[in-house]
């Protein structure tokens, strides 16, 4: 199965790509700053029997960005 990382994908144009990712099939890691969104798509596709991770992630800071990758 792959794995697609999106960042901004807690709300709007991120969070739809997300879903329609997890849809697809695919593992999604959602990545934002904002973690009740994030957090709240996890569970919302986790519940839907999707595989979704959230990482909290500042794509404007490097050490953010080796974290979110690493995790």
């Amino acid at each position: 199965m792959k794995t697609v990382i999106i960042t901004g994908a807690a709300n709007g144009i991120g969070k739809g790509i997300a879903i329609a990712y997890a849809d697809k099939g695919f593992n999604v890691v959602i990545a934002d700053i904002d973690s009740e969104a994030g957090n709240k798509l996890q569970d919302q596709l986790s519940e839907n029997g999707k595989q979704a991770y959230f990482v909290e992630c500042d794509v404007s800071d490097p050490n953010s960005i080796d974290n979110l990758v690493k995790q």
